[in-house]
């Protein structure tokens, strides 16, 4: 009999519910990305922004791809956007990652016509980015906006 005295304090500590012994306790790991723009620079036949990339969750991340689309602040469409090479985010962690974004006659025309009336405008991109978390691939929104300078764009031709 005096084995049941721990077994009865036990159960009296829980109301004799036995449901919260047995279930075991689990809470997910916390997940926190924040994208902030950087510097800005021309080449050739691209644009190339780069991002940091800051991960403020308990586990790694792995950004893999992006698509989006470039948008003037008129919410004109001005070229797609794409995640030039992986980026992998160890906890609490910041790296910058380089997104770019082609340059033709077309888009040069529109963002050459966005410098029309000041010498910097704002670009907005907004889209889906794939990130490998824990073995999982998910997609979550991407945005993030930068400032544009007449100056970044060296070689385009202004009218």
């Amino acid at each position: 009999m005096l084995f049941l005295g721990p077994i009865i304090f036990v159960l009296n500590q829980y109301n004799w519910n036995i449901s919260p012994l047995l279930q075991p306790e689990y809470s997910p790991p916390k997940m926190g990305f924040n994208v902030n723009a950087g510097e800005v620079k021309a080449e050739a036949d691209k644009l190339i922004i780069i991002c940091e990339l800051e991960n403020y969750g308990e586990i790694k991340a792995e950004l893999y791809e992006v698509q989006a689309t470039a948008y003037t602040l008129n919410h004109e469409a001005l070229a797609q956007v794409c995640l030039e090479s992986p980026v992998v985010l160890q906890p609490n962690s910041r790296k910058d990652a380089a997104l770019t974004m082609p340059l033709n006659d077309s888009v040069n025309q529109k963002m050459l016509s966005l410098f029309q009336e000041a010498n910097e405008t704002t670009i907005k991109v907004t889209g889906q980015a794939g990130l490998k978390v824990m073995g999982s691939k998910v997609t979550a929104p991407f945005e993030v906006s930068f400032q544009l300078k007449m100056e970044d764009l060296t070689g385009l031709a202004r009218d």
